[in-house]
Formats: C-alpha cells, structure tokens, sequence
C-alpha cells in the first residue's frame, strides 16, 4: 500500500507541474483570475465561501436549461454581475472538459532558479527543488486534492457515462444524472463499482465525507495508474524543468538554446566536480540528456507525465 501511495502522490505532482507550464492552461488560468477580480466586491467570494454553496448549485441545476446555474445567479446577484458569474460557471465546465481538473491557477507551484542550479552543482548537490509529498487528507488543502483527482484523466477508457460526459469531466457543482453505464461493458462490475465510487470524490463527496488520501491514492492506482512504466526520475525532472523554465524565460527551445545552457552546465561540472550520480549522467550523455528534453517539452504540451525515455 505504501509504494501505491507514494507513487501516486508523485504522479500528481509532476502531472501538475506539466501542466501548469502549458499554454493553453495558463490562457484559462489567466481568465479566471480576472473573472474574479471582476466579481470580488460583488457578493459572489462571499457566496462561494458559505459553506452551503455546493448544495444551492445542486438545488438549482436545471438541466433543461441551456445554462443550468441561471436561476441560482438570477436568485442571488445584482444584474450587474449576471454576465460575469455566468461566464465565471461556464470557465469551470470548460476546464472540466479540456483539462479534466478543478481550476487552480497556474502560479501555485514549485519555483524553479537557474543561478540555483549551478549554484548547487558547484557544491556536488543534486537541484535544490523539492517534490511535494501530499500528506493525510486533514492536513491537505482542496487543491492538494484535486491534484490527485486530476489523475482520473490517465484511464484510457471509462465504462460509465453521465450525460454523456466521462466522469473527470463533471463539473463539481453538476447534479448529474444516473451515470449510463453502456450495455457492451456491463459486465465489468469491478472496474464498473471503481468507477461509480471515483464520482463520489470528484462531486463533492470527499469534500463532505473526509475519506483518507490512502483510500484515494489507492482508488487512482487501480482506476488508472496500475500497468504503467512511469518512473519517478525526480532528479533529473527537476534538471530538465529548470532548463525548460529559463528557455521559456528567453523564449527560445530549439537546439541551440538547449546546447547554450547544457555548455554552461557541463562547464560548472568539469570545474568542480561530478560527485553526484546525476551530473555525471549530464556530463556524460548529451544526446540522451536532449532526448529527456525533448520528453520534458511534451509532457507539457500534452499535460500528461511520460517516462523521460519515451522520446
């Protein structure tokens, strides 16, 4: 149970700290940021910290509705802020459907150095950048939690269905329907129990029930992590992301960039020493090291954590 635990919780964070580099999320990210500076003096981050407001979203979802939160919002705001709140509720759904995950912005993350990286080579150390370890769901914050949710989006093939929608896809306000289970699958009552039981985590119910992290690492590694040949290779991520991290900062990725920086490392490694595994490994394989770069680049793209040798 422990390594199922530990492995997942590493999965989930280097998941988020692809995905948070992406473009397209940081685009979201930024527009719900703004959308709730604009609804900050509006009663609305008032609303959202009453301790009911799941339960009023679920009381007034109307599904025959094009938006099922009008009612709710019409109930409770001034029309003035009908617009933002209604495209505050339809950015949620969005990044339900492309990013399979509660929002979070995008800044909330491991800060990364280049000065700090040589600097730590220059002492024999391996990157100063920790690996979060998401502790007992007590201690957790919700985003912790939807960190590890999020990895419902490594199951390749989901037997349910609610309204049509795969369950990482459900917006954590949708009262939904009775999830459709396809009649080609109905015998896969395992998985088919997995999966009605991953729903109560992502509406709300780990929220209102306290469940263990144990409980919801262990779900996630049956559900969708079991079988897969992803290492762990916390060292050299944290390389490659602080290399990506400063080529971003002078918006330049191409190969001569890369050869740029890796002289500059290779350099601070010749001159004091190669004690540890890791730069030995930098020092001694450049075309692999560029490979595990190309890796790290699509990890982002695609927000999805792939073994550094699958490129």
């Amino acid at each position: 149970m422990a390594d199922v635990v530990d492995k997942v919780k590493n999965l989930a964070f280097w998941h988020w700290e692809y995905q948070r580099r992406n473009k397209e999320y940081r685009d979201y990210s930024e527009a719900m940021s703004i959308l709730n500076l604009d609804l900050m003096d509006s009663g609305w981050a008032a609303f959202l910290a009453r301790d009911d407001y799941v339960e009023l979203f679920h009381k007034y979802y109307d599904p025959n509705e094009p938006f099922p939160y009008y009612n709710m919002i019409k109930d409770n705001f001034p029309k003035c802020v009908l617009g933002y709140a209604y495209k505050w509720c339809k950015l949620r759904q969005k990044f339900a459907d492309k990013f399979m995950r509660r929002p979070k912005h995008y800044v909330n993350g491991q800060e990364t150095c280049y000065e700090m990286l040589l600097c730590s080579i220059s002492r024999g150390k391996e990157c100063e950048y920790d690996v979060q370890k998401y502790s007992g769901y007590n201690e957790c914050s919700l985003d912790e939690l939807d960190d590890l949710l999020a990895l419902l989006a490594y199951r390749e093939q989901w037997d349910i269905l609610i309204d049509g929608k795969i369950p990482p896809k459900i917006d954590f306000f949708t009262k939904f329907n009775t999830p459709y289970i396809p009649t080609e699958n109905a015998t896969k009552s395992e998985d088919i129990g997995l999966e009605i039981r991953s729903l109560g985590f992502l509406c709300n119910d780990a929220v209102v029930h306290h469940p263990s992290t144990d409980e919801l690492c262990e779900l996630i590694y049956k559900l969708a992590i079991a079988g897969s040949k992803i290492n762990p290779a916390d060292e050299m991520r944290r390389f490659l992301l602080i290399l990506w991290d400063e080529m971003e900062r002078v918006g330049s990725f191409d190969r001569k960039t890369f050869n740029h920086y890796y002289a500059d490392v290779l350099k601070m490694i010749k001159t004091k020493g190669d004690e540890h595994s890791i730069w030995k490994q930098v020092a001694s394989r450049k075309a692999r090291i560029y490979r595990y770069f190309q890796t790290t680049c699509r990890c982002i793209e695609d927000m999805r954590v792939y073994p550094l040798k699958s490129s």
